[in-house]
């Protein structure tokens, strides 16, 4: 597959009011102007970031909120590799994840106990001459500043997933832009998903 993300959401702008993300739980939405806006934000603030290049990989908690939407493909947009973290994990867990990924920099939730989570993980993680950029949720939404043009390569990696971990630690399993742009187009087929 030759797109990446940002082309794929490039292409939601052809109707730039139509609505591309919900949130169920309170009926809100963004359309494909908004959440490009915000996607755009989230890049300008990873590759402002200190320490910033291409291929780092960044942790963040998803949740099912719209902003998810908006920082997951914001990581990718900046040619970042993106790491999301168990909301339920303990901190060993999120500790392990951010070791074993060599996570660079970490987006802080807004929540109070996965903050508390971070606070007992980082340390734990740190231990092991780990660098973290710890970027705010809130701030990296809003960074309006212009975003290079970079070259996201199909075969980059872009997403790292990882495993329950029944039969020992959890394991990261690397997804390319390509794999990612694949499955998209495997649902888009499968479910006949349909621009309404």
């Amino acid at each position: 597959h030759s797109e990446n993300p940002m082309q794929y959401l490039q292409r939601g702008l052809a109707d730039p009011h139509r609505a591309a993300v919900f949130d169920c739980a309170s009926d809100d939405r963004w359309t494909y102007e908004q959440l490009f806006d915000r996607t755009k934000s989230v890049a300008a603030r990873l590759i402002r970031a200190a320490g910033w290049r291409q291929g780092n990989r960044v942790g963040l908690f998803l949740q099912r909120r719209m902003e998810s939407a908006a920082l997951l493909l914001g990581i990718f947009g900046a040619g970042g590799i993106a790491v999301p973290l168990s909301v339920r994990g303990t901190a060993r867990e999120i500790a392990h994840q951010i070791t074993e990924a060599g996570i660079t920099h970490l987006i802080l939730p807004n929540e109070s106990a996965l903050r508390q989570v971070l606070n007992d993980a980082v340390p734990q993680a740190t231990e092991h001459r780990l660098k973290l950029e710890l970027l705010e949720t809130s701030a990296i939404l809003d960074d309006m500043s212009p975003v290079p043009p970079l070259d996201l390569v199909p075969e980059a990696p872009a997403l790292i997933l990882y495993t329950s971990g029944t039969t020992g630690p959890p394991k990261g399993v690397v997804h390319t832009n390509a794999s990612l742009m694949t499955q998209v187009e495997v649902l888009y087929q499968s479910w006949e998903w349909r621009a309404e």
